[in-house]
């Protein structure tokens, strides 16, 4: 399922003397399949995109096509954004303050009753989501409000889940979480997109660009400065005078530009640096 922005501007508040221009004239296309990072200062547009992707925000200008089919279009025959939803998830930063039932299968389950499922049949489902995203069966009658910060944030992923969206957005979803949380909804979502959804998410992290992205936007000031591989990304000289790159990338960018033949993408840590630079030693001996 293929996404496409096409000329896509942003204003809020227009005709008022408060107007502001979120985005301009932004066109991206995202494949099917794409895990995608969108990257950039706060306040560049980031989660303004995101927003629109799934109908909670329609654009000023330009469209959005789903499946080659607009989302205004979309949502004007349908009434609602519910049929989009379907398609495109959207999971908040810090989703788990949007939980508010009493137990966590009914939260988990609001959406799918919200789009017309039985109650029952609703709840059944919302049981085999919460398993799948790594909590128990004691889970399924405790309150969200019990929960840990990692595990209401897989209670929250739980819900979007349930509504089987081909491609899911994150929102910074690591944002506020424990390193072994941050791990545990990163390896998450990486098993999504092996499962063949496309994921779109929003981060600050460029360790998760390098680790898990295979596509890379870059947005500053509203407009789309960097469009590419995380290869491009991290070899790009514009890059690192937007944005801070990871010290061990910044480093192996120097070397390839002395001419050592350094692949970025195989970089994870200063160990597998030293492994490529013996290799290239070796060769050259």
């Amino acid at each position: 399922m293929a996404i496409e922005v096409k000329n896509v501007s942003y204003t809020y508040s227009p005709k008022s003397a408060n107007a502001y221009e979120a985005l301009t004239n932004v066109s991206i296309t995202i494949n099917d399949g794409d895990y995608l990072t969108i990257v950039g200062q706060t306040g560049s547009g980031k989660s303004t995109l995101v927003q629109m992707l799934n109908g909670l925000e329609m654009p000023t200008l330009g469209e959005i096509f789903v499946d080659g089919v607009s989302t205004q279009l979309l949502c004007k025959k349908n009434k609602t954004t519910k049929e989009l939803r379907k398609k495109v998830g959207l999971v908040f930063q810090f989703p788990e303050y949007q939980l508010f039932e009493e137990t966590i299968v009914k939260d988990v389950a609001f959406g799918l009753i919200n789009n017309g499922m039985d109650k029952e049949q609703a709840y059944e489902k919302a049981k085999e989501y919460i398993l799948k995203v790594g909590l128990n069966e004691s889970y399924f009658n405790r309150s969200p409000f019990e929960l840990s910060g990692g595990e209401r944030r897989k209670v929250a992923i739980a819900g979007i889940l349930a509504l089987e969206p081909k491609t899911l957005v994150l929102d910074e979803p690591t944002a506020g979480l424990d390193p072994r949380s941050k791990k545990e909804i990163l390896e998450f979502i990486k098993s999504l997109h092996e499962e063949g959804r496309t994921v779109i998410l929003v981060t600050h992290n460029m360790e998760i660009v390098r680790k898990y992205a295979n596509h890379v936007v870059l947005i500053d000031g509203g407009k789309i400065f960097f469009d590419g591989t995380p290869d491009e990304f991290f070899l790009d000289e514009g890059v690192c005078k937007i944005i801070e790159i990871p010290e061990v990338i910044s480093f192996a960018r120097s070397l390839a530009k002395k001419g050592i033949d350094i692949d970025i993408n195989r970089v994870r840590d200063v160990k597998t640096l030293i492994n490529q630079i013996e290799e290239w030693r070796s060769k050259h001996e």
